[in-house]
């Protein structure tokens, strides 16, 4: 779990830094947050090993230089 602050911050850092205005470099953040929660939501019963794999990857896709538009 901390791996996914520490990559949120960094993220929020990186979005901070650089002045892109027409696409977001990486998964915004309340993004990645609004997924874990819904997957919280839905899936209360979740077991730690697939919850971990989530947050790792959503941690690693806010840290990614992937392109995503602006809506």
């Amino acid at each position: 779990v901390l791996f996914y602050v520490v990559c949120g911050a960094w993220r929020l850092a990186r979005f901070n830094v650089l002045n892109i205005k027409d696409y977001f470099l990486g998964v915004p953040t309340t993004a990645a947050g609004f997924v874990s929660a819904l997957i919280a939501l839905v899936f209360p019963q979740i077991s730690p090993l697939p919850g971990l794999l989530l947050l790792t990857g959503l941690a690693l896709l806010m840290i990614s230089s992937l392109r995503f538009p602006k809506i």
